[in-house]
């Protein structure tokens, strides 16, 4: 199993938090790999239900796409 493909290098691919050659390698996985894929997309949307959990928690009945 490739070393890129692992929770925390993909949760941080999903951060915005690679260099732009680690990032180019994790696109590379994931175009070619549709299990790193579908985790990719797995941890896209828990991070967004995360932060508008977050959002809501410290602006209670602010609308979240009035923040966006």
């Amino acid at each position: 199993m490739s070393d890129l493909f692992d929770d925390a290098v993909l949760g941080a691919y999903v951060d915005g938090e690679l260099s732009a050659e680690q990032a180019a390698a994790v696109e590379r996985l994931i175009a070619t790999n549709p299990e790193a894929r579908q985790m990719v997309d797995s941890i896209r949307e828990i991070t967004l239900l995360v932060r508008a959990a977050a959002f809501e928690g410290m602006f209670p009945g602010y609308p979240l796409r009035l923040a966006s």
